[in-house]
Formats: C-alpha cells, structure tokens, sequence
C-alpha cells in the first residue's frame, strides 16, 4: 500500500492531564506520526506539557489550561449575539470587548469632534447593561444609548450588527490583537502569526485529529451510564468548541457513556452546521481486551489476533464476534459465553481491581492512541486501515452501532458491516439493540433540552 511521506499531523487532546489523558498523550508525543501535540484541560496542563516536552521526540507540545484557552471564546460569540458566553468566561471575555470598543471609539470623530473611550467595569446595579464603554466628545459626556430586550450579558455595542462585523474584521483569530485595517491585520500576521506563538491561547486551532478523554472516572458500583450528567455536558462543551474552531478534524470520542457521548457530539456538530461524519466513538479498548483474552486461551500472540467487536461501548451492546476472529479460533458453547462476557464486563473488572483509585486508564489510553494512530495513517494515504468504530449508521435499528470501517484521508471510506453471524451472535445484536436505542435517545435529549 501507498504510505504519504507526509506523516505529520497535529493532534489535540482533551482532558489532558487526566487518568486516561496523561499515558495517551505520552503515547501520542512519542509517536512520528505527531508533529504537533496540543493538551487542554481545566487544570495542571501547562506541568504535563513541560513533562512531556522533554522527552526526546520532534512533537512540539503545547498546554493550554482552563475555559479561556480552550478556543476562541470571543471570536465564537461575535459570530452569535443569540448566545450568552460561559458566565465563568464573562468577565474575562467581555473586558477584552470593551478594551477593543473603547480602542476603536478613540479614533472617532464625531461632528468634527476627536473622541474619547474609556473602559468601564460592571457597575453595582445594572441589572441589563453589564459592561459599557463611555464615549465622551470633547471631555463632555454623552447620555448612554438605551438599549432593552438584548441578549443576557451581552454588552449592548456587541448586540449592534454593523459593529460585530467591524470586529470581526479586525481581529485576528490567533492572537486576539485588534488592527486599525485588514491590510495591517495581515502583515502581522505573516510576520508573527504563522505559526503557534506565545500570545495564542486556542487549543483547537489547526488540530487535525482531536481525542477526547475528558470526563470523570467509572467508580466501584457504578455504570458508565452513571457518568452521564457530568460527562454530557462536557462533551457537549468540547464538541461546540470543534465545531466552532476546528470543523475539519477527526474528533475520537472516549468520553463515558460512549453510546450517549457521540450522538451527543453529532447533535452539537449539526446545530453549529458542521459535518458529523467526522465524529468517531472509541470502542478499541474492546477490540483490545478480546484480542488479548482470546490470545490467553489459545496460546496465541495477542498481536497477531483480530477480534472484531460490534454494537455499542457498554455491558451487553459490547458484541465481540469470535467466529469472525483471525487466526480462526472455536470455543465450547460455555466457554464462549464465559468469555463474551468476560469481555462485556472488562471495564467493571479493572474498576474492581483498584478499588476505587480509578478505572481502566492505561489499557484505554494505549486503545485510544491506537485509534488515533490508524486515523493518522489513513488520513496520510495509507490504504487498508481497518478499525472498528461507534459511528452514525444504518447498519441496524440503532442508528449508532459500531462496526469495522474501512478509514480514509477524510474519515471513514467503507463501513464493513455485521459480517456474517452464528446464531449466538446475532442474539447478542438483538438483545443490544434496545439499549442503545436508549442510550441514543438520551444523547440527542440532552442536547435538545440544552
């Protein structure tokens, strides 16, 4: 097969310095595939990225921590004066408005007048204009515009259309620096912005592949469905900052309940206009776990074992198919069903095991950047690259099932479909199905009821 020699990408991982984020980052750092490796969280990535910058790979790595390095919070809301940024981002992000009003109202003139602007933090008792910008004319004040009904905690000057596009024009989407004309905009940005600097605080921007590990952890007793709460609306959160700021990429989901994460992330992805086919759920780890269970059993070097498994990412939608299994392998009717389960249930047993300090996050993050690596290598050119994937589909009733899928440059090419089933198998698909039609249900609600 054809391999492009252009084997660089850059990689951004979410949920950085996390359980599963800090192996998978290590891996992915290691690996000649990554020229780039962009780790974001809401804590302590700056020391993860310092750590991992050491290591004597060529990926550069950068670390962006917390709401505001993210993505480009402010150029997002300007392009929506319907949307109220995070309250946690107001101050921050609003501040920058009205530092960048005020620059632009200096060089005025009104009536002949020169103008001044100044700034203004949030008063005491304004209840709808949160942050203002005084306009004076010859050190006269002018009585303030009085402006209602506009969207909460937007700065009346941003709700103005004709003002929202002048911004828009002049700011430059890497640094945040406000220029007097397009003309000026772009010499400096071919001088100084070319390239991730200093003064660049979007974790997203130019990411080519995006890996979300980002979430809390399975604890002893609970189910990946009980991670929904927390875990849906931080995906939610990362999926509209993809869509916003780096549309293109290949986003691999690992984020629990994956049967609920990814249509999640797809509905997010079609209110923001973008192409969900390019949203990926990671259900590796059980191609992982089977190829190495099978490989116990039958004295077999796991790395030459192929277990395709189907369905779902959780207790009985996860289908491993043994009669599909390369090399050929059979098992008595109840060892077959021992280790069907035992594959079902992997996740619980490493939950189990350390007792509450965490769930399965080295085996994870080694699954994820296996995925993220034949991503890579497909988008490169490779021809072949066969991974198995909880993807939009029609397959079979649920409309997310994973299967194996042929992956390409611009993600997936040929989805392989169920194969041929035992009578075994074909009962576990149809068992499976109405939990993940649940699980699917539920995704596209939350995102509904957002």
């Amino acid at each position: 097969s054809f391999i492009c020699l252009q084997a660089n990408k850059k990689v951004g991982v979410m949920g950085a310095s996390g359980g599963i984020g800090q192996p998978l980052s290590l891996l992915l750092k290691n690996s000649s595939l990554v020229t780039e490796l962009s780790l974001y969280d809401i804590v302590h990535t700056p020391g993860v990225a310092a750590d991992l910058s050491h290591i004597e790979s060529p990926a550069k790595v950068t670390g962006y921590v917390g709401p505001d390095q993210l993505a480009d919070h402010f150029g997002s809301h300007l392009n929506s004066i319907e949307e109220t940024v995070d309250e946690e981002l107001e101050e921050h992000n609003f501040a920058h408005a009205g530092k960048i009003l005020a620059d632009i109202w200096s060089s005025m003139v009104i009536d002949g007048y020169p103008t001044v602007a100044e700034y203004v933090d949030p008063q005491e008792g304004m209840s709808t204009i949160h942050h203002s910008v005084n306009l004076a004319m010859d050190k006269s004040e002018l009585p303030a515009r009085a402006v209602k009904n506009f969207p909460k905690g937007l700065p009346y000057d941003l709700a103005c259309p004709s003002l929202k596009n002048e911004l828009q024009k002049h700011i430059c989407g890497t640094c945040g620096k406000y220029f007097s004309s397009v003309k000026s905009m772009t010499s400096y940005i071919k001088k100084h912005c070319s390239s991730r600097s200093s003064h660049s605080v979007d974790s997203l921007k130019g990411c080519e592949v995006v890996v979300i590990p980002a979430g809390v952890p399975r604890k002893p007793g609970m189910t990946r469905d009980d991670l929904f709460n927390t875990n849906a609306s931080i995906v939610a959160n990362l999926a509209k900052a993809c869509a916003e700021n780096c549309p293109k990429a290949m986003i691999c989901i690992i984020s629990n309940p994956v049967n609920s994460t990814v249509p999640i992330a797809a509905e997010v992805y079609k209110k923001a206009g973008a192409d969900t086919s390019r949203i990926f759920g990671v259900t590796t780890l059980d191609i992982v776990r089977a190829n190495t269970f099978v490989g116990e059993l039958k004295g077999l070097d796991p790395t030459t074992v192929n277990v395709p498994v189907i369905g779902g990412h959780a207790g009985i939608t996860i289908i491993p198919l043994i009669s599909q299994a390369t090399p050929s392998v059979e098992f008595p009717e109840d060892q077959l069903k021992a280790l069907t389960e035992r594959i079902q249930d992997a996740g619980t047993e490493v939950v189990k095991a350390k007792a509450g300090a965490g769930s399965a996050t080295l085996s994870m993050a080694y699954a994820g950047a296996r995925f993220a690596f034949s991503m890579i290598r497909a988008m490169n050119g490779e021809a072949g690259v066969v991974e198995c994937a909880y993807i939009r589909s029609n397959t079979t009733e649920a409309t997310y099932f994973s299967t194996p899928i042929v992956l390409g440059p611009n993600g997936m090419e040929k989805n392989l479909g169920l194969g041929k089933l035992t009578a075994y198998e074909t009962k576990l698909v149809e068992n499976a199905i109405g939990e993940l039609k649940a699980s699917i249900k539920k995704g596209e609600s939350f995102v509904a009821n957002m």
